[in-house]
């Protein structure tokens, strides 16, 4: 969906998508790191470090919607207010 909404458009939305990357990296990063010293050599390991993915899967969608919807609005007011018979 941000790929679709910026391709288009990349010049006004390549902030919004650097940002966007280095959030999502950020956050993956911290969390491998945390699950990894957390299961370490834990009998238990495997239970950890799915809750751990499913953590991370949550925090990267949370952090996917914020993105999404300035470049809905970005793109949404450069839209054009006609259609034409070409656009098909």
């Amino acid at each position: 969906m941000i790929a679709a909404l910026a391709d288009p458009r990349f010049h006004d939305m390549i902030p919004e998508v650097e940002r966007y990357q280095q959030r999502t990296q950020a956050l993956g990063r911290t969390a491998v790191h945390a699950a990894d010293g957390e299961a370490g050599t834990s009998e238990d390991a495997p239970s950890l470090l799915a809750a751990a993915k499913e953590a991370i899967a949550e925090q990267v969608r949370e952090a996917t919607d914020a993105p999404q919807g300035q470049m809905l609005f970005t793109a949404s007011n450069r839209m054009t207010n006609r259609f034409s018979r070409s656009d098909g």
